[in-house]
């Protein structure tokens, strides 16, 4: 079986589209959690096991992964996504 096949790394597809960060389950093709950023334009997004950011026009959520739970709503002054470490 080759790698391409394999089990996914993360079970989440995580996009945005018109403000809305949406995260699909890779093995299911269903929508698994919604949230709304409530920004037009670009979406950029940081993804990791643990956490989704998501920042668009000047709002940043920071969201749980797995559940799409809201850590943190933040105003943010630019569109610049810097992570750094966990």
């Amino acid at each position: 079986m080759s790698a391409y096949r394999g089990q996914p790394r993360h079970p989440l597809v995580v996009t945005a589209f018109r403000g809305v960060v949406i995260a699909v389950d890779t093995r299911t093709g269903k929508e698994t959690w919604r949230a709304e950023l409530g920004a037009l334009g670009p979406v950029r997004l940081h993804v990791d096991e643990h956490r989704v950011i998501a920042l668009g026009g000047f709002k940043m959520l920071v969201l749980d992964y797995t559940t799409g739970e809201h850590i943190a709503n933040l105003e943010a002054g630019g569109t610049t996504l810097l992570v750094d470490g966990d």
